[in-house]
């Protein structure tokens, strides 16, 4: 039924505000690095005066956001402890529902049962952007700045046609399992029981 796709949205999209809420709470104390702040602020300067090229408008943005992952590293650490130990570690410990499903009155089961954390840890692997985070996290000392660039551009599209195929496979699939739930053996439902079955 339509409704439970819809009711994922919005279970989504509560839980994406209360990750980001977390995490403002958590990092409200920490620094940003102020010389690449003004640093990206005089080269978007720079090239809407003309004064350099968009080659070398896009090389600066580039190293600059390499250095920026690299001072931010505690930022992104805190992100990825975020983001697993709410989607993988409260999601399994709250039997399948994050605060969103369980607003929403849905949640995650495998074959009908409460979902094992292999399963949720499979599910949400890519389709909450732990990959990206993880990839900023070990990646930005093994590679230099153009290296890192491209393998994490690499990482986030595969990451966002993923979410994007699973979101077309639950709106159009009769059971409502995107490629998340089948790769995990998952299928989210209503709490009451009712699967996503038409």
């Amino acid at each position: 039924m339509k409704s439970l796709f819809f009711k994922r949205v919005i279970a989504f999209v509560i839980d994406c505000f209360i990750i980001d809420l977390l995490f403002v709470i958590i990092t409200i104390g920490f620094h940003a690095n102020e010389r690449i702040i003004n640093d990206a602020e005089e080269l978007v300067l720079k090239y809407s005066n003309q004064e350099i090229t968009l080659e070398d408008y896009n090389t600066e943005v580039r190293n600059l956001n390499y250095e920026l992952q690299k001072s931010n590293i505690s930022v992104n650490i805190v992100s990825f402890v975020i983001i697993a130990g709410y989607y993988f570690v409260f999601n399994y410990l709250n039997s399948g529902q994050t605060i969103g499903k369980k607003l929403c009155k849905i949640k995650v089961v495998e074959k009908g049962e409460r979902p094992r954390l292999k399963a949720i840890i499979l599910r949400g692997l890519i389709i909450y952007g732990i990959l990206s985070t993880l990839y900023n996290i070990i990646f930005v000392y093994l590679f230099d700045a153009k290296e890192f660039s491209y393998g994490y551009t690499i990482v986030t599209y595969l990451e966002s046609l993923f979410s994007i195929i699973c979101l077309f496979m639950v709106l159009y699939r009769k059971d409502r399992r995107g490629l998340h739930d089948i790769m995990a053996g998952t299928e989210v439902i209503e709490e009451g029981g009712q699967n996503g079955k038409n």
